[in-house]
């Protein structure tokens, strides 16, 4: 009886030890971040979207997280100050969530893409976005004239 529970034991834990974990499933492609009016102060609703994001930034070590709003110059419909403060709003709430600060990245929507009622501009919109391969990075980086230099 001994040896039978034994070897159900030995069975189960093999079986257990040939389970491989899975990897984090993929995080969704955007998150919103709505502003009302003309206020800076997200909205309470907005806490849990930036709990979210920092999990899934936390879960893919391996990203950027990308802070996208309103051009900083002026448009129609908005004010490029309210822009910098709703997108610089957001990168501090990301941060108390435990974003690290090196991840977050600011970029901006051209004036052409926002709506023409002005609601774009009420909105930051944050990505999950793969980190830049550095060696690809460098290659682009290197002056083009290389193959004109002359040898010694």
């Amino acid at each position: 009886m001994r040896l039978l529970a034994a070897l159900l034991l030995c069975g189960a834990l093999a079986a257990c030890a040939g389970l491989q974990r899975k990897p984090p499933p993929a995080p969704p492609s955007s998150y919103l971040i709505i502003f009302q009016g003309k206020a800076t102060v997200m909205l309470p609703k907005a806490a849990a979207v930036i709990n979210s994001v920092a999990a899934n930034a936390n879960a893919h070590p391996g990203k950027l997280v990308q802070v996208s709003g309103p051009q900083t110059k002026n448009a129609p419909h908005y004010s490029p100050k309210l822009a910098t403060e709703r997108m610089r709003e957001v990168e501090h709430a990301l941060e108390a969530a435990g974003v690290d600060k090196e991840r977050i990245v600011q970029v901006s929507v051209r004036a052409a893409s926002l709506k023409p009622d002005g609601t774009g501009s009420q909105q930051v919109e944050i990505r999950l976005v793969d980190k830049p391969d550095k060696a690809r990075t460098a290659e682009r980086a290197m002056p083009l004239q290389i193959a004109g230099l002359t040898p010694y």
